[in-house]
């Protein structure tokens, strides 16, 4: 996905986090507080989904900016985030009947090979907040660079999936509190996407791409 509304900011983040990768970074704040009972994905820093733009600004205060996210949902923005110890961004899409149905944070890596040291610890803190999901991770290098050099020629990438497994026995209408991770570092991107989304994120995302679609003709 293109976050072209993002461009300046992530850039200046970038430029900020050169040095990270030599920190011990703080814990970070994602998904939620007790990782004992994170059983299911049902929040995105600390809201739960379904909440309206009105709950949002009173925990959070205004965005920074907003933006149209498609089939009727808007994208609040929140600058100054502190994710692994890093400064990202922080998106909210809220649509007007269904509340909060994702949330994204945008987080900038620095030089060397500091893209895969804070992807692994993306990974690592998410799988400590929901221990009962077995995340899939992949790593895909087709060149002759370490991760993040081929990141940088796009010749390589990464991402890791959470998704909460319907219990057997149980009807569909009792999961629809169960959402879902990804952890996307691109090829030639200069951030590491994470997606934390609802049960209606999907649906709602489909109906986007398909207005995107019918846009262009």
């Amino acid at each position: 996905m293109h976050r072209t509304t993002f461009v300046a900011v992530l850039c200046i983040l970038a430029a900020a986090t050169g040095s990270a990768a030599a920190q011990d970074f703080p814990e970070p704040r994602i998904g939620l507080s007790d990782p004992s009972s994170a059983r299911v994905i049902t929040s995105f820093a600390g809201i739960q989904w379904g909440a309206a733009e009105g709950e949002i600004i009173s925990l959070r205060g205004r965005p920074t900016t907003e933006r149209p996210a498609g089939a009727g949902a808007k994208g609040m923005v929140y600058e100054d985030e502190q994710i692994i110890g890093r400064e990202s961004a922080a998106e909210f899409v809220v649509h007007p009947e269904q509340g909060l149905i994702r949330g994204m944070y945008f987080v900038a890596f620095g030089r060397g090979r500091d893209c895969e040291t804070a992807f692994d610890r993306l990974v690592s803190d998410i799988s400590a907040r929901y221990p009962t999901i077995e995340p899939t991770v992949r790593k895909s290098n087709e060149s002759s660079l370490d991760l993040c050099g081929g990141v940088s020629i796009g010749r390589a990438d990464a991402w890791a999936h959470w998704a909460e497994p319907v219990p057997k026995g149980l009807l569909s209408e009792l999961t629809s509190d169960r959402g879902s991770i990804m952890v996307l570092l691109p090829p030639e991107d200069k951030v590491i996407s994470v997606y934390y989304d609802s049960p209606a994120a999907d649906a709602w995302s489909d109906e986007a791409a398909k207005e995107r679609r019918e846009a262009v003709f």
